[in-house]
C-alpha cells in the first residue's frame, strides 16, 4: 500500500497556480510513503492562498500545517522534504476526533489530526494523563443503581460503535440514578467527564462530590445547555447525534469521591418513572486536572496516555539566528493550566530560542533569548482558548511581537545586549522533557529566514 489520500480530486481554477503546483508536490511526496495519510485539502488550499494572497508563501523556509502524517512523522509543506518533517513521539495509543464527527483511536506515535474545532483540523497537542475510572465503556461492571437499571451495548456511542449502556428508569415514584465512589487524593483538582444522550426526553444531573462539598450541574440533553451549576467549573461538548460530554471539575476534600448521574424529569429529581426513558451513557472518565482531556478508554485497570512530544533537530539551515519570523496559529487547550505551553525555535541546549508560551495564569509570553540576554514581553490577551495568530520578529530593526494584527514592541528584560539568538537548530512544542507541553490545537506553524516589514507582519496575524 503506498499512501491513503482523502479528497484526491481537486478544483484548481479558483486558487493561485503557485498555490495548485506546491499542492500537488506536497500530496505525490506524502503519499509516496507507504501508510501516510493526506487529507483536508481545501482547508490546506485556503491557509496557502492566505499566505500568498499576501505575498509571504514563497518567503517561508519552513511551514508545517495539519494535513499530512504517518507513524512518528508530521510532514512539512515547505521545504516539502524530510529535513522539515516533524517528529512525533507518543509511547501510548491516543483518541481524536476523526473528520466525520466520530473518536477515533490512533496508534502508538501517530499524530493526531482533530477536527472538534471546526471543520478544518489541528493537531492535537496534549499533557500526560490517566483515566482513573476503569471499565469507562460498561458501567454495568462498576458502581451502583438507584431505580433503574444499566443495560450494556444497547447503541452506538460517539465512537461510531455499538457500546454505549442505558440506564433505564424504573416504575418507583423516587430518585432513578447511577453512582460511583472513587479514591482520590485530599486537596487535588480532578474532572470527571461522561458521555451522555438522553431516551425519551430525560435531562441528566451530574454531581461531583464527597462529605464534606459538592459540584453539581444539571444539563438539558435536547441541545446541551447548562441549566444550573457553575460554568468556570462545568463544559459541555457537542458530539453530534444527540451526544454530548459533560464535564465536571472539582477540587477533593477527602481521599474518597463519589461520582453521581441523575436522570431528570425536565429537572425534578423525583417523579414516577415510565420504565422505558432514561439515558445512554458511555466513556467515564476521571483525570487529575482542571479540564478534562481526550478520551482515554480503560477495562480493568486505569490507562495513561503519554504527552504529545513533537520536535525537529538538524534544521539549521532552515532557521536564521540572525533575523526572522516565527508565526503560528494556535489555541490552548484551557484559559489556565499547571505549566506554560510553548511553541518554539531554540539550540536544544536552552540558551538561544525563540519562543511563544501561553502562561500558566492565561497570558501570553514572547521571549526572545541569547544566553543571559533575554527579551521579554508579557500580554494579557483576552482568551487563549480562542484561535490567536502570533508572530514574533527579530533582526536589524528591533524585536517584535504581533498579536492578531497588533504590534508590540519587546523590550529588554535581562542582561546587557540586545537577545539576538546566536544560533538556532531546532523547532519544538514543548520545553524539557515533560512539562511546558504546547497542550494547545496548532493550525499552522511558519518561519521566516529574513525580518518582515511591519505591513507584512501585521497581514500575516490578522484574524
Amino acid at each position: 500500500m503506498i499512501g491513503l489520500g482523502i479528497g484526491v480530486a481537486w478544483t484548481f481554477g479558483k486558487i493561485n497556480r503557485f498555490v495548485s503546483n506546491m499542492i500537488l508536490a506536497f500530496r505525490a511526496r506524502v503519499l509516496s510513503f507507504p501508510n501516510s495519510v493526506f487529507e483536508a485539502d481545501t482547508c490546506l488550499e485556503t491557509t496557502l492562498d492566505e499566505l500568498n494572497t499576501i505575498g509571504l508563501l514563497d518567503n517561508a523556509s519552513l511551514l508545517i500545517t495539519p494535513n499530512a502524517y504517518n507513524e512518528g512523522v508530521i510532514y512539512d509543506v515547505v521545504p516539502n522534504t524530510s529535513l522539515g518533517d516533524l517528529a512525533v513521539e507518543r509511547a501510548t495509543t491516543g483518541s481524536r476526533v476523526n473528520k466525520t464527527g466520530l473518536i477515533q483511536t490512533e496508534g502508538i506515535n501517530v499524530p493526531r489530526l482533530d477536527y472538534s474545532q471546526g471543520t478544518c483540523p489541528s493537531w492535537l497537542i496534549e499533557p500526560q494523563r490517566t483515566n482513573l475510572a476503569t471499565y469507562s465503556e460498561n458501567f454495568n461492571s462498576v458502581g451502583f443503581v438507584i431505580d433503574s437499571a444499566i443495560t450494556t451495548n444497547t447503541t452506538n456511542s460517539p465512537s461510531g460503535i455499538q457500546n454505549a449502556d442505558s440506564l433505564i428508569e424504573n416504575t418507583a415514584n423516587g430518585n432513578h440514578l447511577y453512582y460511583i465512589d472513587y479514591n482520590v487524593t485530599n486537596g487535588t483538582t480532578y474532572t470527571y467527564s461522561v458521555f451522555c444522550k438522553s431516551i425519551g426526553g430525560r435531562n441528566v444531573e451530574i454531581i461531583s462530590s464527597d462529605t464534606a462539598s459538592e459540584q453539581r450541574a444539571i444539563i438539558n440533553l435536547s441541545n446541551g445547555s447548562i441549566l444550573s451549576g457553575s460554568t468556570s467549573q462545568i463544559t459541555v461538548a457537542d458530539f453530534g447525534n444527540g451526544w454530548y460530554r459533560i464535564n465536571i471539575t472539582k477540587q477533593s476534600t477527602t481521599s474518597v469521591g463519589r461520582l453521581i448521574i441523575f436522570v431528570l424529569d425536565g429537572t425534578s429529581l423525583s417523579y414516577t418513572g415510565n420504565g422505558t426513558s432514561g439515558l445512554y451513557l458511555w466513556g467515564a472518565q476521571l483525570e487529575v486536572g482542571a479540564y478534562a482531556t481526550s478520551y482515554i478508554p480503560t477495562v480493568a485497570t486505569t490507562v495513561t496516555r503519554n504527552f504529545d512530544k513533537i520536535s525537529k533537530v538538524g534544521i539549521g539551515s532552515l532557521l536564521n539566528p540572525s533575523e526572522g519570523v516565527f508565526y503560528i496559529k494556535a489555541c490552548a487547550l484551557n484559559q489556565t493550566d499547571a505549566d506554560s505551553r510553548t511553541f518554539g525555535i531554540n539550540d536544544i541546549v536552552g540558551d538561544n530560542y525563540i519562543a511563544f508560551q501561553y502562561q500558566a495564569d492565561g497570558d501570553l509570553r514572547f521571549d526572545v533569548r541569547s544566553g543571559v540576554n533575554i527579551n521579554r514581553l508579557n500580554l494579557s490577551i483576552g482568551s487563549i482558548t480562542n484561535f490567536n495568530k502570533l508572530a514574533v520578529s527579530w533582526g536589524p530593526s528591533g524585536i517584535y511581537g504581533y498579536v492578531n494584527g497588533v504590534k508590540y514592541v519587546i523590550p529588554q528584560f535581562q542582561g546587557t545586549i540586545p537577545s539576538i539568538p546566536v544560533t538556532l537548530t531546532r523547532m519544538s512544542f514543548f520545553r524539557g522533557s515533560s512539562t511546558n507541553v504546547a497542550n494547545s490545537y496548532l493550525k499552522e506553524a511558519v518561519v521566516f529566514q529574513s525580518q518582515l516589514t511591519d505591513a507584512e507582519c501585521i497581514s500575516l496575524t490578522t484574524l
